[in-house]
């Protein structure tokens, strides 16, 4: 773990990050604001009080499946490290949306119109 304890603050500032924001001290809200370091330097994520934004690649180690869930916690469907997307079954039929898929009882349905 990264430790400031002992370091002087000219030695350290640019390891610290801050949000950007119209005024000083607002700290994350509603909507996104990037992520720079110390020294001012533009990150490629944005925080807001709900949301994460990445601009560019979003990269993962060559071991790591990237998961995403619900906020319940359960697995919505997983980006596999070999690349293979792999959905959640669903319970029930969802509402059919154009450009949509879903997996249920085996099948994989994609929605056109």
């Amino acid at each position: 773990m990264a430790s400031l304890t002992g370091r002087t603050i000219n030695s350290s500032y640019r390891d610290l990050i801050t949000v950007a924001g119209s005024t000083d001290g607002e700290g994350l809200e509603a909507s996104l604001k990037q992520i720079f370091d110390g020294a001012g330097e533009g990150s490629a994520l944005s925080l807001s009080s709900s949301d994460i934004g990445v601009r560019g690649s979003f990269l993962t180690d060559s071991v790591t499946d990237f998961v995403f869930k619900e906020s319940g916690g359960g697995t919505v469907f997983t980006i596999k490290n070999t690349g293979v997307l792999q959905l959640k079954e669903q319970t029930s039929t969802p509402t059919a949306i154009e450009g949509g898929l879903y997996y249920i009882d085996n099948q994989l349905y994609i929605g056109i119109e």
